[in-house]
C-alpha cells in the first residue's frame, strides 16, 4: 500500500505558491496517520504518486527531500515519447541520487478504468476480452515491457469488475503471458535517465494562487496562535490545543487536489478558520488611554495595559512605534504572559529628548511576529527641555557672558589710557557770577603767602596815614570803613583765600572760545 501525503495535496501548485515546507509537513503527517490507522500493514512510504502521474522538476526535488526515492509517473510527464517500464529522473537534489521511475502505460488506463471502476455494465465481457487481447499481443510479439497500471486518483470500485480483472490476470499468468513483479523491482536508479515534461493542461488544472495564498495566511495564523496561547496550570483549565488542533486539521484538507474539479475549493472551511482566528485575536487587546500621557521628566515611564478575555494564558509582545520621529525611545519589554481573563499593566521605561505633544501607536504581536488587532493611538505630552532647546539656551548664555566681559575690558582699558599728571583746565566763570571761585586748589596757598608778605611790607615801610586815601586828602566812608576794619590775620584768624581778578575780554588770548567746557 502506497502512503500519500495527508489530504493528497496539489503538490505542484503548493511548490509554485511558495509552500514547500508545508508540503513536506503534509508528507510526514500522512505517514503518521497511516501508521495510526493501519498498524502492522505493509506500507510504501518512499514511493511518490503525483497527481495524474505528472510533476515538474522543482516539485520532484521537494518530494525527494521529503524522503521519496522512487516515483510512478505517466508517460506524458516524460520527455521520452515511447513508454518504457524502467526509467530514472533527476532528483533535483545534489546530495540525492536519481529517482527510479516506473512508467504507467496510459494506453491501457482507459480499459482498466472501465473494467474496475464505475457501476457494472453489460459491456463487461467485451472489456475483459479487449484487455486480454492487448496483453497477449505484447507477449506473442515479444515486445512486452514492464507494465504498471495505476487507476484514477478517485474512483468507485466495481466489485464485479475487480473480480473479473483479477481472474484475467490469473489466467494469463497461468499461461505464461504475464508475470507479477513487485513495484520495487520495476524502479531502479540505474535505469536510463530522462528529463521531465510538465503538460500545460496540468498547469491549467492547478489550484489557484490567490486561493492558496489565503490558505497559507490562515495556516500561519493558526500556527501563531498555537505558539501564543498556553494552558493555565491546573487540571480544570482550558487547553487551547483542543480548539486549534481540529482547526489546523481542517485547514490541511484545503490543499487537496480533489478541489481541482467540480465547484472548486469550499469556502466554508476557510471561512471557519478565519472567523476562529478573529475571535481569538479580539480577546487580546490594549486598553485605550483615557487621555494624553504626561511625561514630567526625561525618564518617566509609559504605562500600557493589556487585556486578556480568553480562557487561556497568552504570550504576547508589545511594540511602540512612531516614537523615533518624536524623540521618544521606549525600551522593549520583551515577551509578556497575560493570565487568562485578566489584565496586565506594563511600566515601559522611556526616554524623551524634546518637549511638546506627539502621537505614537501601540500594537500586540504573537511570539513569531504576527500582529494581533490594529494599532492603538497614544498621545504623549512632554514638558522636558529637549537637546535643541538646551543648546540654544547655553549658546545664548555664553554670548551674554562674552558681551559683559568685553564691556568690562573696554572700560578698564579706557581708564588706564589717562595720564595722572594731566590737569583739567576748567573754563573761566562768567562775569556775572562773583561768588563762584574757579581758582585751583593748589593756588590758594600761594595767594595767601603773597598777601601776608604784602601786609608785612605795609607795616614796615609805609607811614601811618599814607596811602591813596591820604594823598587825595579826601576819603570816603567806604574807604574809611575798609581801612578801619580789623585785620583777620592780626586778630589770629585765617585769611580768606584771595580771589584772582576776573579777566576782561581784552585780557583773554586770541582764539579762546567763551564758555569753553
Amino acid at each position: 500500500m502506497a502512503v500519500l501525503p495527508y489530504s493528497d495535496p496539489d503538490a505542484v501548485a503548493m511548490v509554485r505558491a511558495g509552500m514547500p515546507e508545508r508540503l513536506v509537513a503534509l508528507v510526514r503527517q500522512g505517514i503518521t496517520v497511516a501508521r495510526q490507522l493501519l498498524p502492522g500493514s505493509r506500507q510504501l512510504t518512499t514511493v511518490a504518486l503525483p497527481v495524474d502521474g505528472v510533476v515538474d522538476p522543482a516539485t520532484l526535488a521537494v518530494l525527494a527531500q521529503a524522503g521519496y526515492r522512487t516515483a510512478v509517473l505517466d508517460a506524458a510527464s516524460l520527455q521520452r515519447t515511447t513508454p518504457v517500464g524502467q526509467l530514472a529522473v533527476p532528483s533535483g537534489v545534489r546530495q540525492l541520487p536519481d529517482l527510479g521511475t516506473a512508467v504507467a502505460d496510459s494506453t491501457l488506463r482507459p480499459a482498466v478504468r472501465s473494467m474496475i471502476g464505475g457501476p457494472p455494465s453489460a459491456s463487461g465481457p467485451l472489456q475483459v476480452n479487449a484487455l486480454a487481447a492487448l496483453l497477449t499481443q505484447q507477449w506473442v510479439s515479444g515486445t512486452g515491457t514492464p507494465l504498471v497500471v495505476v487507476p484514477d486518483r478517485r474512483w468507485t470500485p466495481n466489485g464485479q469488475g475487480v473480480a473479473a480483472f483479477d481472474r484475467l490476470l490469473t489466467d494469463l499468468a497461468a499461461g505464461g503471458a504475464v508475470t507479477g513483479s513487485p513495484l520495487s523491482a520495476l524502479t531502479s536508479a540505474t535505469a536510463p535517465v530522462t528529463g521531465l515534461r510538465y503538460p500545460e493542461s496540468a498547469r491549467a488544472a492547478e489550484l489557484g494562487s490567490d486561493y492558496l495564498a489565503q490558505v497559507r495566511d490562515a495556516g500561519g495564523g493558526v500556527a501563531s496562535m498555537q505558539r501564543a496561547l498556553v494552558r493555565e496550570p491546573g487540571p480544570e483549565q482550558a487547553d487551547p490545543a483542543a480548539l486549534l488542533r481540529p482547526v489546523s486539521g481542517a485547514l490541511s484538507t484545503s490543499f487537496s487536489a480533489a478541489w481541482r474539479s467540480g465547484l472548486g475549493p469550499p469556502s466554508s472551511v476557510l471561512a471557519t478558520v478565519t472567523s476562529t482566528l478573529g475571535l481569538l485575536g479580539a480577546g487580546l487587546t490594549i486598553a485605550p488611554p483615557s487621555g494624553p500621557y504626561t511625561l514630567a521628566s526625561s525618564s518617566s515611564p509609559l504605562l500600557v495595559t493589556i487585556r486578556n478575555t480568553l480562557p487561556y494564558a497568552a504570550r504576547v509582545r508589545l511594540v511602540i512605534s512612531g516614537g523615533q520621529r518624536a524623540g521618544l525611545d521606549v525600551t522593549d519589554p520583551g515577551l509578556q504572559t497575560v493570565p487568562a481573563g485578566r489584565s496586565l499593566q506594563l511600566r515601559l521605561p522611556a526616554e524623551v529628548s524634546r518637549s511638546g505633544t506627539f502621537a505614537v501607536s501601540a500594537q500586540l504581536f504573537t511570539p513569531d511576529g504576527r500582529a494581533l488587532g490594529g494599532q492603538v493611538p497614544i498621545t504623549v505630552r512632554s514638558s522636558v527641555y529637549g537637546t535643541v532647546t538646551l543648546v540654544v539656551i547655553a549658546v545664548a548664555g555664553a554670548v551674554l557672558l562674552l558681551m559683559v566681559a568685553v564691556r568690562i575690558t573696554q572700560r578698564v582699558r579706557g581708564r588706564t589710557r589717562l595720564d595722572p599728571t594731566d590737569r583739567i583746565v576748567e573754563p573761566a566763570p562768567d562775569a556775572g557770577d562773583p561768588g563762584h571761585d574757579r581758582t585751583p586748589a593748589g593756588d590758594h596757598h600761594h595767594d595767601h603767602d603773597h598777601d601776608h608778605d604784602h601786609d608785612h611790607e605795609d607795616a614796615a615801610g609805609t607811614p601811618a596815614g599814607s596811602g591813596p586815601s591820604s594823598a587825595s586828602g579826601s576819603g570816603s566812608d567806604t574807604a574809611a570803613t575798609a581801612d578801619s576794619a580789623p585785620d583777620p590775620a592780626r586778630a589770629g584768624g585765617a585769611l580768606p583765600a584771595a580771589r584772582p581778578p576776573l579777566p576782561t575780554p581784552a585780557d583773554r588770548p586770541a582764539g579762546t572760545a567763551k564758555g569753553l567746557r
